[in-house]
């Protein structure tokens, strides 16, 4: 359990989005109303995110593992908004600029800096430094949620099932769940994979089924569940899913995480098993690592908005492809991340927790591989 914590002078940070690793961006409030843009670094803590000159408040939306931030800004209550992406200390802003617009989003953003989210005067759209804004209405798209490292963008169709496109390509529905009017990509991995809400709006109550896509299974329902909405927020490359169940008024009320091992468990603080906290809500994302990023509220000291990371506590750390036996195949998985590691610069093979990949996980990985086949797991 991790406290992400508050900016000096705010008194609530609402997570929105985090990378492999471990850092998370999102939005503090205070003074008062004031929105103000964060990234928090593990092992350096909160900091405040510059919005382009000429701003005073905003927030940002998304984050990559090589550092790319995008989010939104406005220069305070009922003034027009602009889109912003913020590569290497500069600034790109995006779309039109100067309308009274006031929910501009940018949902996403890839390692090549190109971002997907809706624009004022636009509507959904795709931007990259080759194409300029691409207005998407064109191809059939009405939402444009999230987009992977690939150039894959899922969201939601015109015609209403989810979808999956890139540019230059065409335009692929992946469908709805049975029954339902129309279903939104809300997530997308490396593979391909997409996590969202499948919804029953024309001909029923605008009820919600959380859904995951995948080339093999197709769409199907991952969160059967009596409440009345429920939604997959954010997926990982093992094909784990966090999301949110709840109410119309109150849909992320109950956090929740989705695995093809264990199903659906609730992010309760009984399941978490941490006394020092409570009041689990708004699970925004999982990384590659299993790491979840939410809102949370501490004991001691008190703290009811503090935002919070989950790292999940390994039962078998040895098991390193989550098969339920420590083979030989999880050597093979475990040199597979160290090298991407090292190539790619996550933590996924950070064995030793350390902050870094180096040949000491490797060691520590091993020694923990040989405990485990001798039933010291």
């Amino acid at each position: 359990m991790t406290p992400i914590g508050h900016l000096p002078g705010s008194f609530a940070t609402v997570p929105l989005a985090m990378n492999n690793l471990g850092e998370v961006v999102g939005w503090c409030q205070g003074p008062q109303a004031q929105l103000r843009p964060f990234r928090f670094i593990p092992g350096t803590g909160i900091t405040e995110v510059p919005l382009p000159p000429g701003f005073t408040e905003g927030f940002a939306t998304d984050i990559t593992d090589n550092g790319i931030i995008v989010g939104r800004a406005t220069t305070g209550i009922n003034t027009p908004a602009v889109l912003w992406r913020l590569r290497d200390g500069e600034h790109t802003i995006i779309g039109p600029t100067g309308q009274n617009c006031s929910s501009p989003i940018a949902d996403g953003v890839n390692s090549a800096g190109d971002v997907v989210g809706i624009a004022c005067g636009t509507g959904p759209f795709y931007y990259s430094d080759a194409t300029g804004l691409v207005e998407l209405e064109q191809f059939g798209i009405r939402d444009a949620s999230d987009i992977n490292d690939a150039g894959v963008v899922t969201g939601r169709s015109n015609a209403g099932p989810a979808l999956r496109w890139s540019i230059g390509g065409p335009l692929e529905l992946i469908g709805t769940l049975p029954d339902d009017d129309y279903a939104i990509g809300q997530a997308i991995n490396e593979s391909g994979q997409v996590a969202g809400l499948s919804a029953d709006a024309l001909t029923g109550p605008d009820s919600w089924d959380a859904f995951l896509y995948s080339d093999a299974a197709g769409l199907l329902a991952i969160d059967p569940t009596i409440a009345f909405r429920s939604a997959g927020s954010g997926i990982n490359e093992r094909g784990h899913v966090c999301g949110n169940r709840g109410t119309s008024s109150t849909p992320d009320r109950d956090p929740w995480v989705w695995t093809p091992e264990r199903g659906v468990e609730l992010l309760t603080a009984e399941f978490i098993g941490d006394p020092n906290f409570w009041g689990f809500s708004g699970a925004a994302d999982i990384n590659d690592r299993g790491q979840i990023t939410l809102r949370g509220a501490q004991f001691e000291p008190f703290d009811p908005a503090p935002g919070i990371i989950l790292t999940p506590i390994v039962e078998c750390a040895a098991d390193f492809d989550d098969s339920g036996n420590v083979t030989s195949a999880d050597i093979t998985a475990f040199l597979s991340a160290w090298f991407a590691d090292i190539s790619g610069g996550t933590l996924a093979a950070d064995f030793d927790a350390s902050g870094s990949t180096t040949s000491a996980d490797i060691t520590a990985f091993l020694g923990a591989w040989f405990a485990a086949i001798t039933g010291n797991c």
